[in-house]
């Protein structure tokens, strides 16, 4: 890797930057705050979740 071109790598930044911000804006408008799915107060997880969290199976 160390022995490819400079405008390899510059490429290779790029396309990562914009695939990150790609990543952070869709996580950002789909998350589970943002849709209000989560309301407040409330801790993240599915019921599942909390059930293993306490022990319990559903």
């Amino acid at each position: 890797m160390g022995n490819l071109p400079l405008t390899t790598w510059a490429r290779f930044l790029g396309w990562m930057a914009a695939g990150l911000l790609i990543y952070l804006c869709w996580g950002r408008r789909h998350s589970k705050v943002a849709t209000g799915e989560l309301a407040a107060g409330a801790t993240p997880g599915t019921a599942e979740d909390h059930a293993m969290a306490e022990g319990r199976k559903s």
